[in-house]
C-alpha cells in the first residue's frame, strides 16, 4: 500500500507534529477470499521506523515520499524492516523494540539462538519491602537492604547495603518475607540513561525494593557463590543486557520495567549445563572486577569494566567477540539508551 498525505480541507497536509509522544500508525489491509489471499498472507509486515519527525508540510511529504521509494534506509527520515508473517502470529513484534535493525537481529537471532533462549535459572522472590520501612540496624527485625536504584551507589558489581529495614506494625507477617534475603539483585527497573548495572551481588544477604531478588539454582559440584557471580558477569554482559531488554515493558522508552514473568523469560544459558571451569573462570573475573567503578549504559561502550566483562563471557561462553563489540556499539546508539535522538553511525 502506498503512503499518502491526506488533505485536512483546508487545503493543508495532515502529519502529526508532537515531537514527545512515540505513536504508532498501523495500516491494515482486509483479508480477501480471492487467489491472492494466500500470497497477501505470506507478504511480511512492513515496518518503518521514524527516526526525524516533520516539521513543515513539504517535509512530511518527502518523508511520505521516501517511505513509499524504500528510501529510509539512507537513515535520513528512519528504518524499515520486515517481520514474517510466521512471527507477527506469534505476536513477536520485538522489530519494533530497537531502532536499529542489525541490533535487533544480533541480539534476537545471533547472540541468543534458539537453543539458549528461555532457559533462565532465576527464582525472582517478588518485591517484599514495598511495605517495609527504613529502621536502625539494632532494631527489631533489622534487616539489610538495597532500598533504592541509586545509580551512584549500585556502581559496582558488588554493592553494599545502602539501609536498614523492618515490617510496619501493620504488616508484622513481612518478617517471614525478609528472612529470604539473598546475594543476587536483578534490575526489575531502570533508567537507561544513567543505570550502570542490570544485575548485582550483594556483599551480604539483603532485600530490595527497587531491585528483584533472586536465587540461583543448584549446580552440582560448584559453590553457590560461583554460579551467583558467574550469572552477574552475564546479565551485565552486552548479551545479558540485550537478552534483557528484548523482554522489557516500557513505562517511557528510556525506562524498562521487569515483570517477575519477563525475568523469568531472560534468555540465559543453563547453568547446569556449563562444565564448572567455565562457571569458576567466569566467577575469578567477577571477582577481579567486582570492586570498580562502572560507566553508565551510554559510555558502556567505552567502559573498561564493560569490555572486561565482554571479554570473559565470550571467552567462556562462546559468543562472537567481533558481534558483541558491534551489538555493543549499536546499542550505545540506540535512543532509549542516549536519550536523544537516533543517529546512525558505522562500526568500527
Amino acid at each position: 500500500m502506498q503512503p499518502q498525505l491526506l488533505p485536512t480541507g483546508k487545503g493543508e497536509l495532515a502529519f502529526g507534529g508532537n515531537t514527545k509522544i512515540g505513536e504508532i500508525l498501523l495500516v491494515m489491509q482486509r483479508k480477501s477470499a480471492n487467489a491472492d489471499a494466500d500470497a497477501a498472507a505470506a507478504r511480511p509486515t512492513t515496518v518503518v521506523k521514524l527516526t526525524a519527525n516533520p516539521d513543515t508540510a513539504s517535509s512530511a511529504a518527502a518523508c511520505a515520499s521516501s517511505i513509499a521509494n524504500g528510501q529510509t534506509q539512507t537513515h535520513q527520515w528512519g528504518i524499515v524492516d520486515y517481520i514474517a508473517p510466521a512471527a507477527m502470529a506469534a505476536g513477536d513484534w520485538n522489530a519494533v523494540q530497537f531502532t536499529s535493525n542489525e541490533l535487533y537481529r544480533i541480539a534476537s537471532q545471533e547472540l541468543w539462538n534458539g537453543e539458549l533462549r528461555n532457559q533462565v535459572i532465576i527464582d525472582p522472590m517478588g518485591r517484599p519491602i514495598r511495605n517495609a520501612r527504613k529502621c536502625s540496624a539494632n532494631a527489631v527485625n533489622a534487616t539489610p537492604a538495597l532500598f533504592d536504584h541509586d545509580v551512584a551507589h549500585s556502581n559496582k558489581l558488588e554493592v553494599a547495603p545502602d539501609c536498614y529495614v523492618q515490617p510496619p506494625p501493620s504488616r508484622p507477617q513481612l518478617v517471614n518475607t525478609l528472612k529470604k534475603a539473598g546475594y543476587l539483585k536483578l534490575a526489575e527497573r531502570v533508567r537507561l540513561t544513567t543505570v550502570k548495572n542490570t544485575a548485582c551481588r550483594t556483599t551480604m544477604p539483603t532485600v530490595s525494593s527497587a531491585w528483584a531478588n533472586a536465587t540461583a539454582m543448584p549446580v552440582a559440584d560448584t559453590d553457590t557463590a560461583a554460579v551467583e557471580k558467574a550469572m552477574v558477569m552475564i546479565l551485565n554482559s552486552t548479551p545479558g543486557k540485550l537478552g534483557m531488554l528484548l523482554v522489557r515493558s516500557n513505562k517511557i522508552p528510556s525506562y524498562p520495567q521487569f515483570s517477575k514473568d519477563g525475568l523469568e523469560r531472560i534468555p540465559m544459558p543453563r547453568m547446569s549445563d556449563l562444565p564448572p571451569a567455565q562457571i569458576a573462570g567466569l566467577a575469578a573475573a567477577y571477582d577481579a572486577l567486582a570492586g570498580q567503578e562502572r560507566q553508565s549504559l551510554p559510555q558502556a561502550h567505552r567502559c573498561p569494566v564493560q569490555l572486561a566483562i565482554d571479554a570473559a563471557v565470550c571467552e567462556h561462553l562462546g559468543f562472537d567477540a567481533a558481534l558483541c563489540q558491534t551489538a555493543r556499539h549499536l546499542l550505545a546508539q540506540e535512543p532509549m539508551v542516549t536519550g536523544r535522538r537516533y543517529e546512525y553511525a558505522a562500526q568500527p
